[in-house]
């Protein structure tokens, strides 16, 4: 467990480079700021001396999670940051790829079990960042936008 000493130390670096971050911002040399795997412990830290709010906080979303993953979406939308999803297809497992679940729902709209996984997020609000050099999965990213999920379907994936 750590000390209160260690917690201030922590929270005290925290403000100090958000402190250089709002000054980068200020002299115009970024139009938005934002943090990324930020907890709600974090913000609370850094609202005590933020002058700027961050724009963004990226952190892990994805099916499986919940819609909701430990409050942090509905607090951070609070203080007016949105989240954004930076690994919207898991943690290294292929269950959000090839998953019996995202699969069938899939089929039922003639798309891949990752663009299901992918578009769950888009309903959600929750914009997300992906990474390929494959041009084939740069369309079929693209594609997420053209196909929407039955409610009972989003309720499904709510709870996965």
């Amino acid at each position: 467990m750590e000390s209160k000493l260690e917690d201030g130390y922590r929270c005290s670096s925290m403000q100090s480079q958000w402190g250089a971050m709002e000054e980068f911002y200020k002299a115009g040399k970024a139009k938005a700021i934002g943090v990324s795997n930020y907890c709600q412990s974090s913000f609370e830290c850094l609202s005590q001396s933020m002058k700027v709010t961050p724009a963004l906080n990226q952190i892990e979303v994805h099916v499986g999670m919940g819609p909701d993953p430990k409050g942090l979406i509905s607090y951070a939308s609070g203080m007016g940051i949105h989240s954004q999803a930076y690994s919207p297809l898991g943690d290294g497992s292929s269950e959000l790829i090839t998953g019996d679940l995202v699969t069938s729902i899939g089929k039922a709209h003639g798309m891949s079990a990752a663009q299901v996984s992918m578009r769950w997020l888009i309903e959600k609000g929750i914009p997300l960042t992906t990474k390929t050099s494959k041009q084939s999965h740069m369309q079929e990213d693209l594609d997420i936008f053209g196909f929407a999920l039955e409610d009972a379907e989003g309720l499904t994936l709510n709870k996965s």
